[in-house]
């Protein structure tokens, strides 16, 4: 949603309920740094509002829609105007001050606010607040509460325009989701790590993302029966003027039954082997009776046989009544190949569309990532700075770096299912993991999260590779939270673990003792996506770990 899709503002809006567009734009304008420090105010004073003081009853119409708390400029303009007696032009000149923090004018428009002017000593015309019943402590303390927060204030009029957008888009995704995906996706095309977390947000919601097809896609995302269908456009090497061809052909004359099919109506300058090569990877011929490896090893004949009838007709070799010889043009058949592996084909996905599609390596590991609670891609630009991590990812660019000190270290992104992360491994680091840095290789980093104006990293301090994960996820214990009353699914858990017999300990935490507890019963279990589905039926997520 607009202004609203960080996890932080989610948090917040989940935190505070929202009831009405001012809600809304209050959030807007306080999600920033600088009136972010005040949102904990502004949260009580909205649960607590018979507990909000203002220190003169003339700050109530002005503050009461924002709980007592100074929130647009506008808010600061009006406090100038209603308690000191300021003109229009005046209050917006001493709101450009404060913005500036310029502290020379802020004196003397202290001096102003408290006891007024005349006009003849710099000044506008105003009473003061002093003068119109607010004493000098209240009065003094209204301007430093302005001149500490007006400088980060936002303009209402402008939360306003964002909050209204912010409500359209609310109201598109509640009641036409795959729609508004759909054009939400083809707003980022290139953009792969927004891409995959509104991917990612699409698969939450039960809406799948389908490969593109030359039989169903176009060059944007659509919306269709069977879900969200891939745009073209998206495709390395495919132009506009191809998939527009592709629409025509279709349209006037049915779908494309297979490869060959395809090439003969489509034979022309926009159809080359670099577009028709990237369409095959891309799974967009997916169905129509050959597989990738078949498709790949013959398409570049095919192309070439299709252009040379074309080329043949244009000449005038054919036979009477302008046919051409069916003996000379039999449509091939495909090879007895076998398809490519499941990992060779998301790579090939991977290459010409900047992302996973079919599927994506991380699937199957995803019952790691909730056992041992890692965090995700998505969360980390919301998350505090300095914060210790774990997360699970595909090591996807890889660049060595030398030191003022001659000493290599290395920066390299991690992928997960809702977006990338910048990595980096220092020296020391870098020097004990560097046979695990491999492309495409699935990792479990742990680090701490760096927070700076040129992006979000994480400074890894250990790194172990998929199997080496695993080996220790054996070596560790399966706890389960639970009260030490609840004797009927302690008994579940254990007769589970024994229907999947491996080499993990299994361990109770009594929640309501606060104690660690090994089952007198020795049970030992496979801990796998079947055995962690099957304790799933009884626990929630939150309540399984892997305990070291």
């Amino acid at each position: 949603m607009f202004q609203c899709e960080s996890a932080g503002i989610r948090a917040l809006m989940i935190n505070m309920h929202p009831k009405n567009l001012e809600d809304i734009i209050a959030v807007i304008a306080l999600y920033r740094p600088g009136p972010m420090d005040f949102i904990p105010a502004y949260l009580e004073n909205r649960k607590h509002p018979e507990n909000i003081k203002y220190a003169t009853p003339l700050l109530k119409p002005i503050l009461d829609v924002t709980c007592g708390c100074i929130v647009y400029q506008e808010q600061v303009m009006q406090i100038f105007r209603d308690l000191a007696g300021y003109s229009l032009g005046a209050s917006d000149m001493v709101r450009r001050a404060v913005a500036k923090k310029q502290a020379d004018v802020l004196a003397q428009q202290r001096k102003f606010f408290l006891y007024g002017s005349d006009g003849t000593d710099g000044g506008s015309k105003c009473d003061g607040c002093i003068k119109r019943g607010i004493s000098e402590e209240a009065a003094n303390q209204i301007f430093d509460d302005m001149a500490s927060f007006a400088s980060y204030a936002f303009n209402k009029s402008h939360a306003v325009a964002y909050a209204y957008l912010a409500y359209q888009t609310a109201y598109l995704k509640c009641h036409y989701f795959s729609a508004y995906m759909a054009a939400l996706m083809t707003s980022v095309i290139g953009d792969f790590p927004k891409l995959l977390s509104y991917i990612s947000e699409c698969q939450k919601a039960g809406v799948a993302v389908l490969p593109p097809h030359i039989n169903e896609s176009h060059a944007v995302f659509t919306c269709t029966k069977k879900g969200i269908r891939f745009g073209l456009s998206a495709v390395k090497n495919v132009g506009v003027a191809l998939i527009e061809k592709l629409e025509r052909e279709r349209q006037r004359n049915g779908l494309f039954k297979n490869l060959y099919d395809f090439c003969q109506r489509m034979q022309g300058i926009e159809l080359n082997k670099r577009a028709l090569e990237s369409l095959i990877q891309s799974g967009a011929l997916d169905g129509l009776g050959w597989n990738r490896r078949q498709m790949l090893q013959q398409y570049e004949q095919i192309l070439s046989s299709v252009k040379e009838m074309a080329a043949s007709q244009l000449t005038g070799q054919m036979q009477l009544c302008g046919m051409v010889s069916t003996s000379s043009w039999q449509e091939p058949m495909p090879e007895p190949v076998e398809e490519f592996s499941q990992t060779e084909l998301l790579h090939m996905e991977r290459e010409v569309t900047g992302m996973y599609i079919s599927g994506n390596p991380l699937q199957p590991v995803q019952y790691l990532c909730r056992l041992l609670h890692t965090t995700t891609a998505s969360v980390l630009s919301s998350s505090p700075d300095q914060m210790k991590i774990c997360i699970i990812g595909v090591l996807q660019q890889m660049k060595a770096h030398l030191t003022k000190s001659n000493e290599r270290m290395c920066f390299f992104q991690l992928e997960d299912l809702t977006g990338a992360v910048d990595c980096i491994t220092f020296p020391a680091v870098f020097r004990a993991v560097q046979q695990k840095l491999q492309v495409d290789s699935i990792l479990w980093c742990k680090g701490t999260l760096s927070i700076k104006e040129s992006g979000v990293s994480i400074l890894c301090d250990s790194i172990l590779t998929l199997e080496e994960l695993q080996k220790q996820v054996e070596q560790g214990r399966f706890c389960i939270k639970l009260d030490s009353t609840d004797t009927m699914r302690m008994q579940q858990a254990l007769q589970t673990a024994a229907a999947y017999a491996g080499n993990t300990n299994i361990c109770f935490y009594f929640t309501d003792q606060k104690r660690m507890v090994q089952p007198k019963q020795k049970v030992k279990m496979a801990v796998t996506e079947k055995s962690e589905q099957a304790f799933l039926q009884f626990f929630s997520s939150s309540e399984l770990g892997i305990l070291k």
